[in-house]
């Protein structure tokens, strides 16, 4: 099939083989720039249509092109659509790294018209969603916030605003249900000028606010009203451009009304200040939306035994003293774990020098944090982490100089070489000057970068690591582990959406890194993007069945998405591949204890000892064990020991009182709470304390 590409002809779809166009007797041409193969028509935008195509340059892999056929009696109204289609390929090329924004292929001119070619994206728009299914729940909208509201803080950091946010321009993946938002063309920079010309309309009436509409301003609270008002028409079927027909903004103030269903108190709340008329009054950035949904979704259900005064039972829970991950101000623990996965790679220095190829093995360990919260029938923390690249050089065989150049490179060889055995003996900074001296004989060696900023990272470094990271991918832009390392390092400086670029980039350079794909994945899970990290611990599982880090991490997920036993079979399958894993044992006696099978958690729980007797999370998780089996004595001491390894284990501390009320205690119950709600005080948890205070005041 060919398809015509003249902007009037009405029915474009030929036959093979014809050399004008049925219809309208336009020439026909095969290839597109004589690599795309246009397939058929995908639909006409207000500026131009938009075709379904084939790259032959990549084994025929789907891809859009969109072409500009806007055209009016104006100048200046044709330069302006000029200057928009032309904005959108800057911003695919700005944001297309994020893997929930398509990518940028290529930009052109062919036979007087323009044409952007972009990544296909497999699924439907959200309006076509919900025409064929209805109204979504409340639930549904929920997760498309939080799938959603990352991809806009990205957008919004790299100084774009999106400005048509509306049902039409968010598609949804069938495979592992991402959100992509797409339709760039009238994005705007929030340096550029508030209005371009007089009477310009930037946006989609009912979907853009007021100050858009009006004064064309661009701030990150109008993408914000075009969520909210995104999310009004998914719930109610009603469309906010035939209300702004009728009404103009007035709905919004009774917008509730338009709704067949009720919404939770956290959902309607977070609505209600999206569709603010008054910009003052609306959210004025994606992170306060995600507090907010992060600070009313993050439930603590606590339990109590009959007879009690103290209505709260021993709570299951993960805690220790790690840092949060910056953009979550919802209470959460982190636990740090370390992961290591030795894969062989094998890289040439240079295509265009006869240098010596270095077979390198990824040993290094890092300690990340996870956060992921998780509201089940008890208030569980699980923890999760990634593995980190770091290189120990095998024997390799160096050719006798034969001049003054392969004399040289026998010498960063020789560097490179002492370098990684300082490396292995722990002398990082003997190792990053061998590095260094390398880098010096041979500025353009990307292995020589890559490794100063393997041992920057160990020497808390990490700007610099990044820089080392970055010249090596300037000299080698193919470099996958490069890419890999550098997202860890945004991971820790608390740049998940450069994180996540870097993964990305690391698998579109080599689709088989299932370390990336695992990173990728516990990088999802910080932005609160669930079922992405699902699919992507599932892909590293593909490409390494023996990966027991990435059974772990999906453990996590899975846990946290309320899939209790597939969870439980990922932590089985975790220990199975590592029998000394200790943090598995704790989280699968967590799911045990979730499940009801308190004999198979205790069992866990002491493994989990037993493998690590420093460990005062499990022996907390083993005194609640024990206390829901009635064994009070056993559960006291386990909480004792938990406070012995951890002084500062607030929760412990609270468990035990909780106890030691129960068996009559009532003098040492009240110490140990008073001690907990002083705990919590001092670490900033005002909430935990308050409710201590009430729950004592029923002792005394």
């Amino acid at each position: 099939m060919l398809c015509c590409l003249n902007p009037d002809c009405d029915k474009p779809p030929n036959p093979e083989g014809n050399r004008y166009c049925q219809r309208c007797g336009s020439p026909l041409s095969s290839l597109l720039r004589h690599r795309y193969k246009i397939i058929q028509p995908l639909g006409r935008g207000g500026f131009g249509k938009t075709y379904l195509a084939e790259d032959t340059d990549k084994l025929n892999e789907r891809c859009v092109v969109k072409q500009l056929t806007y055209q009016s009696s104006s100048d200046w109204t044709n330069q302006k659509a000029i200057q928009l289609f032309d904005r959108e390929a800057q911003q695919l090329q700005q944001l297309g790294i994020h893997p929930q924004i398509p990518a940028l292929i290529a930009y052109f001119e062919e036979e007087g018209c323009l044409y952007l070619v972009q990544q296909f994206i497999e699924g439907q728009n959200l309006y076509q969603l919900l025409d064929q299914q209805g109204s979504f729940s409340g639930e549904q909208v929920w997760e498309l916030l939080l799938g959603l509201l990352p991809v806009l803080q990205f957008i919004h950091q790299q100084g774009v605003i999106h400005r048509d946010i509306k049902p039409d321009n968010i598609m949804q993946r069938p495979e592992d249900g991402t959100y992509v938002l797409i339709d760039f063309g009238v994005a705007k920079l929030i340096t550029q000028t508030a209005m371009d010309h007089p009477g310009t309309v930037i946006g989609s009436p009912g979907y853009a606010p007021l100050e858009q509409m009006r004064m064309g301003i661009a701030a990150a609270s109008n993408d914000l009203f075009g969520l909210g008002t995104s999310c009004f028409h998914l719930l109610s079927g009603t469309s906010p451009s035939s209300l702004w027909t009728e009404y103009g903004y007035s709905w919004l103030e009774n917008w509730q009304d338009y709704l067949s269903q009720p919404l939770s108190p956290p959902l309607q709340k977070v609505l209600t200040r999206l569709l603010q008329k008054d910009n003052a009054l609306r959210y004025q950035s994606v992170d306060e939306v995600l507090e907010d949904l992060q600070l009313l979704s993050c439930k603590q259900i606590l339990s109590s035994e009959s007879g009690s005064a103290i209505t709260s039972a021993v709570q299951l829970s993960l805690q220790s003293s790690q840092s949060q991950v910056k953009g979550f101000s919802a209470p959460a623990t982190l636990v740090e774990s370390s992961f290591s996965h030795p894969t062989r790679l094998v890289f040439s220095l240079s295509s265009t020098s006869n240098r010596l190829s270095t077979v390198l093995q990824k040993l290094g360990r890092k300690r990340l944090n996870l956060k992921l919260g998780i509201s089940i029938s008890l208030s569980l923390l699980m923890l999760g982490g990634m593995g980190y690249l770091f290189p120990k050089l095998f024997a390799s065989t160096v050719p006798k100089p034969q001049s003054p150049i392969a004399r040289s490179l026998k010498q960063v060889q020789a560097l490179l070489q002492q370098g990684d055995q300082r490396f292995n003996q722990g002398d990082y900074q003997q190792a990053l000057r061998d590095y260094k001296a390398a880098i010096q004989l041979d500025p353009n060696n990307p292995e020589a970068f890559f490794k100063s900023g393997i041992v920057q990272r160990r020497l808390n470094q990490p700007k610099a690591a990044i820089a080392n990271y970055t010249t090596a991918l300037r000299l080698n832009p193919r470099f996958a582990d490069a890419y890999n390392n550098r997202g860890l390092v945004k991971r820790q400086l608390s740049d998940p959406a450069g994180a996540l670029a870097d993964f990305t980039q690391a698998l579109r350079v080599n689709s088989q890194h299932a370390q990336a794909y695992n990173n990728r994945g516990t990088t999802h899970s910080d932005l609160g993007n669930l079922k992405a990290a699902l699919a992507d611990y599932t892909q590293a599982l593909r490409l390494n069945p023996d990966y027991s880090e990435a059974y772990f991490n999906r453990g996590v997920v899975r846990s946290s998405l309320g899939n209790l036993k597939a969870a439980l079979a990922d932590y089985t399958q975790t220990l199975r591949l590592n029998p000394n894993y200790a943090q598995a044992y704790n989280n699968r006696g967590i799911t045990h204890a979730n499940l009801g099978n308190l004999k198979a958690a205790l069992a866990d729980y002491s493994q989990a000892i037993r493998l690590n007797p420093s460990y005062a999370q499990a022996y907390n998780n083993r005194g609640t064990a024990h206390s829901f089996l009635r064994q009070k004595k056993a559960a006291i001491a386990d909480y004792t020991q938990a406070i012995q390894i951890n002084a500062n284990y607030a929760q412990a501390y609270k468990n035990r009182g909780t106890v030691r009320h129960q068996l009559g205690q009532t003098q040492s119950a009240i110490k140990d709470l008073q001690t907990a709600a002083s705990m919590y005080r001092r670490q900033g948890k005002t909430k935990e304390a308050q409710e201590i205070v009430k729950k004592m005041q029923n002792l005394e």
